[in-house]
């Protein structure tokens, strides 16, 4: 850059050079790129957190001390922060007692701070849990002074680093951004007591290994199979090579799997000759009521590898390489029979509040092919970001999957590099405030990852979230998806339902809404129809339908006029616009899944009119979100009493995106519980077992798996993901695979057994990963210690 432009540049500013943050106007399409912090401009003393005077028993304070540091007087300025929390006061009932003001330390001088929002046309400003506040009053920062920004009754609390306000930026009367720096210590959670909450993870971890089922499993391999029988006389010794024969005529597949695996892993290379001292391993046709099952039989001389599809054939070849892991080139003889005990079992991952690049999407499917998991449900769009590149919506992946300070869409979920203990400090996938953050997947990345996932046995399920979550859809095109009329206020961000009501309506916005969303959901189906896997579901879209406000619609001349909505809460306006946008013609091959909103009524039963709601027959799966049986277990047992194709994602268990434990370090959300952890994830086999018993006998079939949720609205980047994913991952698997552990001990989840394969860090599932992989997990290079530390403690004393 120029000297007379960085001059012409800070005298603009009126601040030092330390203090500016885009020195040019030109910005990074690169996700990674963070812009400078404020340096000598203005600091962040202390921000404390907690229950305070005037607080009533369920708020708390946040009360922020700063410094100001110019040599000049700063006016107009505007301070923003995430937090996941939404201040505005519009949002439900929260906030109601909300007061935020800014008052000089020593001095009589406040102002009330304002909520700074745009119109919804307009660049956004304060926008879900990015805030923007402005003093209401012409309030100047004095050089040399020391100011305190008070919140003050708040309803939700914050309890660890994820949830605090972070990212802090300051903007000036030039509309330019200027980061604030932040570390932990800067931060003091007056409600914490962190000795009682160690104290208390101690006792959780204790309380899992001793409520934990004793029954021994004799492989090291999760999902632990269903029937292992050694011959304690034999042992196959495998040298530098090995014949590889497929006798069944549909396991090419899986041939080229093993090869790979072989000589990636073990260093064996593959032979056509057998000659003497090569052993044979060899697939084989069988007959087998599931279609996943295979068994395995080894020898001293070969491995017999029989399964009746490929996919069998394939987790054949999965079993293989952990016990390849354990034993090495000398192997015990056995005979091993397996097969799932659900067809689903699910990982979704949400590439609509961080994006993830293929490359990093074929790491995960890679982590759930070794451990038998076989659908990705993926989340593309939300209010942050829509993903798909469709050629006949541009608009979409530009304007739609592009977010910053200055574009239409703000940057959302900006989490701190300083307060993220998951991710290293070196990792350069931050984002700031003015971060141009941009993102999204080609058509022919997608065809790739498709066939990625499909040769892996895994489906992918593509997914759009509407009515709600729809604000990117919206801001990319408004012509069609906003209704300017609506003046609802509703919770969270307050304008991110498109305007049902219109669909099938002969009016400008009728058409051009009726028009693009047939459109839009015919051409993901057609992107993602035709899969080659065993279990996919043709023409199958998620069209989320989640969240949808009480109060949405409330307030929009276009369903008051309209006599098929007028009389309609807001959950059964969205049953309709579903059951009408799925038998439309346009729609007619296509089958539409969703979460439990978007069939069911808010009391956990189907919509009384049937016509106003998707039939099981044109549904794909519903996924039951809702905290674990026995809170919420009417939701999964309503759906699959009607016919529903249902999936447990039961938060308390499987929201891989809450934290481990309640220590404030400790990243995530917490809203569904404190302890979402390995052991929480394989207790849904237990959760699962229950609810199915209440479900009538002939349709408990419709219970069809288990799924682990990564929301990544807290997760910024892949390493990050991976610690949330691992080692949770491991129990999902072994909860939707392995057969009910326990079943004539209140199914009891066998957690010892599972964090003995997991291993201690020299050995077990997490080494190989790491070994394999190249990705830390939680709690690595220690193995499993953090949630098992009966185990490795035990282990490391007696070596």
């Amino acid at each position: 850059m120029k000297l007379n432009r960085i001059n012409a540049y800070l005298i603009g500013c009126g601040l030092s050079l330390a203090g500016c943050s885009n020195l040019s106007s030109q910005h990074s399409t690169n996700p990674a790129q963070t812009s400078a912090t404020s340096g000598d401009l203005l600091h962040i003393d202390n921000i404390t957190i907690g229950h305070m005077k005037n607080d009533s028993s369920n708020q708390f304070t946040i009360k922020l001390a700063l410094s100001a540091q110019s040599l000049q007087n700063i006016d107009g300025w505007k301070i923003g922060f995430f937090m996941p929390r939404v201040l505005d006061k519009h949002s439900g009932i929260a906030n109601k007692s909300l007061s935020m003001t800014v008052c000089e330390q020593n001095s009589s001088q406040c102002s009330k701070l304002i909520y700074q929002k745009n119109s919804f046309t307009a660049n956004d400003l304060s926008t879900g849990f990015t805030s923007i506040l402005a003093p209401k009053d012409n309030f100047t920062l004095r050089a040399g002074k020391h100011y305190v920004i008070t919140l003050a009754h708040i309803n939700t609390p914050l309890l660890n680093y994820s949830s605090v306000p972070q990212s802090w930026f300051l903007i000036t009367p030039n509309n330019q951004v200027l980061n604030l720096a932040v570390n932990p210590a800067n931060y003091q959670l007056i409600d914490y007591n962190g000795t009682q909450i160690q104290r208390q993870v101690a006792e959780h971890n204790q309380d899992n290994w001793n409520d934990s089922a004793k029954l021994t499993t004799p492989l090291n391999v999760i999902p632990s199979p269903n029937q292992v029988v050694f011959d304690q006389n034999g042992q196959l010794t495998l040298g530098n090579q090995v014949m590889i024969v497929d006798k069944s005529s549909f396991n090419h597949n899986s041939e080229s799997f093993l090869v790979a695996y072989l000589k990636q892993e073990q260093q064996i290379s593959r032979t056509h000759h057998h000659t003497a001292g090569v052993k044979l391993i060899e697939f084989s046709a069988a007959n087998f009521t599931n279609p996943e099952a295979y068994t395995i039989n080894i020898t001293p001389n070969k491995i017999l590898i029989s399964s009746n599809t490929r996919t069998g054939g394939f987790y054949a070849v999965q079993t293989l390489r952990q016990i390849f892991a354990q034993y090495g080139r000398n192997i015990p003889t056995m005979t091993i029979n397996d097969a799932p005990r659900f067809k689903y079992r699910g990982l979704m991952l949400d590439s609509a509040r961080h994006y993830f690049t293929p490359n990093e999407i074929q790491n995960l499917l890679d982590l759930m092919a070794l451990q038998k998991l076989n659908t990705l449900h993926w989340h593309l769009s939300d209010d942050e970001a829509f993903r798909i590149a469709l050629s006949d919506y541009p608009q979409l992946s530009t304007i739609g999957a592009t977010s910053g300070y200055g574009q239409p869409l703000i940057n959302m979920r900006i989490v701190d590099r300083n307060l993220d203990t998951a991710t290293s400090k070196t990792n350069p996938q931050f984002i700031n405030v003015d971060t141009i953050y941009q993102g999204s997947y080609s058509t022919s990345e997608i065809r790739q990852l498709i066939n990625y996932a499909n040769a892996r046995q895994i489906t992918i399920i593509p997914e759009i979230d509407i009515p709600g979550h729809s604000r990117a859809m919206m801001k990319s095109m408004p012509d069609s998806f906003y209704d300017p009329q609506d003046k609802s206020l509703y919770g969270g961000y307050g304008d991110d339902t498109l305007p049902v009501c219109s669909y099938n309506q002969n009016t400008p916005l009728g058409s051009n809404f009726t028009r693009d969303i047939n459109a839009i959901v015919k051409q993901v189906s057609d992107l993602f129809n035709q899969q080659t896997t065993l279990y996919q579901v043709a023409h199958e879209v998620s069209i989320g339908g989640d969240e949808v406000n009480k109060n949405a619609w409330t307030k929009t001349p276009i369903c008051q006029q309209n006599s098929g909505y007028a009389n309609l809460n807001a959950l059964q306006k969205e049953h309709k616009f579903l059951a009408q946008l799925g038998n439309s013609a346009p729609l007619s091959a296509v089958k539409l899944s969703g979460w439990e909103e978007f069939v069911l009524d808010d009391d956990g039963t189907l919509e009384n009119n049937s016509a106003n709601v998707v039939p099981a027959q044109k549904t794909g799966h519903v996924w039951i979100w809702q905290k674990t049986y026995p809170t919420q277990a009417r939701y999964a047992v309503e759906l699959a009493n009607h016919d529903y194709p249902t999936v447990l994602d039961y938060a308390s268990n499987l929201y891989f995106d809450n934290r481990y434990t309640a220590q404030k370090e400790e990243p995530g959300l917490y809203w569904a519980t404190n302890y979402s952890d390995t052991a929480a994830a394989l207790d849904a086999t237990s959760a699962l077992s229950k609810t199915t018993k209440l479900i009538a006998a002939d349709k408990r079939q419709n219970i069809v798996g288990l799924e682990g949720a990564l929301w990544t609205d807290v997760i910024p980047n892949y390493e990050h993901l991976v610690y949330m994913a691992l080692p949770k991952m491991s129990g999902l698997a072994e909860a939707s695979w392995s057969l009910d552990p326990d079943s004539d001990n209140n199914s009891q989840a066998n957690w010892q057994s599972l964090a003995r394969r997991l291993g201690c860090g020299s050995d077990g599932l997490l080494h190989f990963i790491n070994q394999t992989y190249a990705l830390k997990y939680r709690g690595y290079p220690n193995g499993i210690s953090l949630e098992a530390p009966a185990l490795c403690n035990a282990n490391a004393t007696n070596k």
